[in-house]
């Protein structure tokens, strides 16, 4: 089969220039016989070919399922870590009895509260 080259003129368009260049307008068709020889050559190559074994799609379907797992897990432990306990009043603000006081809690929702007092508002 030999190719050719198709020098595309101004006003010719792709679609004109692949419809001349097409071989079926200037090649023969294939004989019957030489088609159907054709067709067993190559029903018999992919006969040949082997099957994959079901272990072999088992592993595969696998891969994707485990990489989750382990995503999943990694994720999940990141998110689930326990939050540090903090003292509810800090050492400065229990020793100096001017200074401002906070009060800090955690809801079993995980919503943290902070309250902030400071001596002006203690006493009204």
């Amino acid at each position: 089969m030999t190719s050719r080259w198709v020098r595309l003129k101004p006003d010719i368009t792709l679609t004109d220039a692949l419809r001349d260049g097409d071989p079926i307008t200037y090649e023969g068709g294939m004989v019957e016989a030489e088609a159907g020889r054709m067709k067993r050559t190559i029903a018999a190559a992919a006969g040949d070919v082997p099957a994959r074994p079901l272990i072999v799609h088992a592993a595969l379907a696998a891969i994707p399922i485990a990489i989750a797992l382990v995503l999943g897990s990694t994720l999940r432990e990141a998110v689930m870590a326990p939050v540090p306990a903090r003292p509810a009043i800090s050492a400065s603000a229990a020793g100096d009895a001017t200074a401002a006081r906070q009060l800090y809690f955690e809801t079993a929702g995980g919503t943290r509260v902070i309250w902030i007092f400071t001596p002006d508002e203690e006493e009204k």
